[in-house]
């Protein structure tokens, strides 16, 4: 696992930072606002607060577009290399979802001091196909396939 690069984490200020409302941000609180170029949503890694186990939240902002989709395909597609739905707040368009610790194919990509090797190609392929696969069979589509959503 590749880890996350250093100036793509914005470390959180204080818990008053996070975005989380309602019953969300009753159970858990902002660790950390991952960087993210959309002006529809935010991704945080959060905490519970009863266990300490850390997650990752998709907070939208003033659009519904998309939303009802991304929380049924995470919460119905069953493969390892997808993150599981924990909780969705439909009032308030937010998305709680397992945290796969690491970072997205872009910023590796990005980080112009590593070499890509034949073997790391192929086992990044493998994995995408054999992921994007299970998806079609469980009669699911990903619309945005892109290095920053890998």
């Amino acid at each position: 696992m590749i880890n996350l690069l250093p100036g793509h984490i914005q470390p959180k200020k204080s818990l008053d930072d996070s975005p989380l409302v309602g019953m969300l941000n009753r159970d858990y609180k902002g660790i950390k606002k991952i960087n993210h170029q959309s002006v529809r949503s935010e991704i945080w890694v959060v905490e519970s607060r009863d266990t300490s186990q850390q997650f990752l939240a998709k907070i939208r902002y003033n659009s519904r577009n998309g939303y009802e989709q991304e929380r049924d395909c995470l919460r119905f597609v069953n493969h390892p290399l997808i993150p599981s739905l924990v909780v969705a707040d439909d009032n308030n368009l937010q998305l709680i979802r397992e945290y796969i610790p690491g970072t997205s194919l872009d910023y590796f990509v990005d980080d112009h001091s590593k070499e890509f090797h034949e073997s790391l190609l192929a086992d990044i392929r493998s994995q995408l196909l054999h992921t994007v696969t299970s998806m079609h069979t469980q009669r699911y589509i990903h619309r945005d396939i892109k290095p920053g959503n890998v």
